[in-house]
């Protein structure tokens, strides 16, 4: 399920803010709903909370300003490993990254980018906003969640309470023992690079 008013539908990519978002909506006064979900399975098995474009009727994107937010690649992995490490990481999840887990960060991530030479997150967000960003209207940065959260807003011509917004506390942040653990190799950190430029250079250039 997607998020939407009136004016927008806002699609949720795991570990980019938007249980954050949705809680500061509520608190700005945005009253939403979800979205009824397609039958079909998301590519990457996400619960119906992490539906795509493609999984939500055409009859909810039409004049709704389409609307998601993305993460610095190293930094989503980093966000996804420390999660999953402090709830408990299993491998028969059926999310890809489960299936190829390390409790040593630097392996989990290569072992990742072994599987998804094209980017696991690149390929991710992709599902989201196509390879041409022709899926989605506008793209946020969790790094700039407020504020681009406000242009979307603007954008879609909602109204809000900015200062109730502004307010929100962050959500669904990990401890700092996980961050910390979350160590890279120089080496690992460009093949993050190399294998995820169209994020990089599609978002972050």
């Amino acid at each position: 399920m997607a998020i939407l008013t009136d004016r927008f539908i806002l699609y949720h990519i795991p570990k980019t803010g938007g249980t954050w978002g949705k809680v500061a909506l509520k608190n700005a006064g945005v009253e939403y709903r979800y979205t009824k979900t397609m039958k079909g399975e998301h590519p990457f098995n996400l619960k119906r909370a992490h539906s795509t474009p493609d999984n939500v009727p055409a009859r909810a994107k039409e004049g709704r300003l389409g609307i998601t937010f993305v993460r610095e690649p190293e930094a989503w992995y980093r966000s996804y490993w420390a999660f999953r490490s402090r709830k408990g990481a299993r491998r028969d999840e059926k999310f890809p990254a489960d299936g190829l887990w390390s409790d040593d960060f630097d392996q989990f991530v290569n072992n990742i980018l072994d599987a998804y030479p094209q980017g696991f997150v690149t390929t991710l967000y992709q599902y989201y906003t196509g390879a041409g960003c022709e899926k989605v209207d506008f793209v946020g940065r969790q790094e700039y969640l407020l504020s681009d959260l406000i242009h979307a807003l603007d954008a879609a011509g909602e109204s809000f309470d900015e200062g109730k917004l502004a307010m929100t506390p962050r959500r669904n942040a990990s401890p700092n023992k996980w961050k910390e653990a979350a160590v890279l190799t120089p080496e690992t950190q460009q093949r993050i690079r190399e294998c995820e430029h169209w994020v990089l250079e599609t978002f972050y250039a």
